[in-house]
C-alpha cells in the first residue's frame, strides 16, 4: 500500500508539471549566462537562426523566439564535466524541428556528444530521455519543433493530414 501511494505521488506530481508547462514556450533563457546578460542572449538566438538557415529551415523557419534552458529537465554538468554545449547544439535542432529522421539524427549526435563528456551510459540515458520527453506529440515547451505552433506530430504527418480529403 504504501509504495502504491508513493507512486501515485510521483505519477500526481509528474502530470501536474507537464500540466503546468504543456504547450508553453519559455518566455526568457532561463541557463547563465543567458538569463542576465542581454549580449549573450542575442547571440546564443542569431546562432540559433543561424543553425537553421545553414540547414535549410528543417522544419520551416521557426516562428517563436529561441530559448536556451541547458539540457531540459536534466542536469548539464557533474564535477569536471560540462555537457550544456551539447545540449545547446541539441536544442538547435529541436527549436528548428523537421523530420522523424532529423530528429533521430539530432537525438543521435546528442548521446555521442554526452558521451565524449561523460560516458557512453549517460549518453545512452540522454537519448533515452530525449526520444520520450522530445517526442512532438508530447505538448512540452522542449519538444520537437517548439520554434513552431504545437501541432502534435512531425511536419509530414501534419502536411499530409492538411491535404486529406
Amino acid at each position: 500500500m504504501k509504495r502504491f501511494l508513493i507512486g501515485s505521488f510521483a505519477l500526481a506530481l509528474f502530470l501536474y508539471i507537464v500540466a503546468l508547462t504543456s504547450c508553453t514556450a519559455l518566455s526568457r533563457h532561463t541557463s547563465e549566462p543567458y538569463d542576465r546578460d542581454p549580449e549573450a542572449a542575442g547571440q546564443i538566438e542569431r546562432a540559433a537562426a543561424d543553425w537553421c538557415a545553414e540547414r535549410g529551415y528543417p522544419g520551416s523557419k521557426p516562428t517563436l523566439p529561441f530559448r536556451f534552458d541547458a539540457c531540459s529537465w536534466w542536469i548539464d554538468r557533474f564535477g569536471d564535466a560540462d555537457w550544456r554545449h551539447c545540449c545547446q547544439e541539441h536544442d538547435y535542432a529541436y527549436w528548428c524541428g523537421g523530420s522523424a529522421e532529423d530528429r533521430e539524427r539530432a537525438d543521435d549526435q546528442l548521446a555521442s556528444c554526452v558521451a565524449s563528456e561523460t560516458n557512453l551510459v549517460y549518453g545512452w540515458l540522454m537519448r533515452s530521455g530525449v526520444r520520450v520527453g522530445g517526442h512532438p506529440a508530447v505538448p512540452l515547451y522542449f519538444r520537437w519543433g517548439f520554434g513552431h505552433e504545437y501541432a502534435g506530430c512531425y511536419p509530414e504527418a501534419a502536411a499530409s493530414s492538411q491535404s486529406a480529403p
